[in-house]
């Protein structure tokens, strides 16, 4: 999901195809953030994938969910597309910050209730 999770998914994406597993990177984006740090509880959708997904595994990478909304969004955009299975990976996960309840297939990292910022993740979308 673009913009924070670019970095953490093209080092994502080398590391799976070392281990001989296939990968295709398609990028989307959306946010519910804009220009602050408190979610607005909207979410925009701001690019979405070029190719279909359709009977495709779909693994959503994500930098960093907090409230939850903005995946959640993703999840049911992606899930509309009929896709074959649909995961996640988050690479700091702050559970304390959820508004909303979602699965998490893959913490990487879970994190206290935190402003972070770095390894590409943006900051009012900058």
């Amino acid at each position: 999901v673009l913009k924070g999770s670019f970095i953490f998914t093209a080092d994502l994406a080398r590391f799976l195809a070392d281990e001989g597993v296939p990968v295709k990177v398609e990028f989307i984006c959306a946010s519910s953030y804009g220009t602050g740090v408190e979610t607005s509880g909207q979410v925009r959708m701001l690019l979405d994938v070029r190719d279909s997904v359709e009977n495709r595994h779909i693994l959503i990478v994500e930098d960093i969910v907090d409230s939850a909304i903005t995946l959640q969004y993703l999840m049911r955009f992606m899930l509309a597309k009929k896709p074959a299975s649909l995961k996640t990976v988050v690479l700091l996960d702050k559970p304390s910050g959820r508004k909303v309840e979602v699965l998490v297939d893959y913490p990487v990292i879970t994190i206290p209730h935190a402003f972070v910022i770095g390894y590409g993740m943006d900051y009012a979308e900058s």
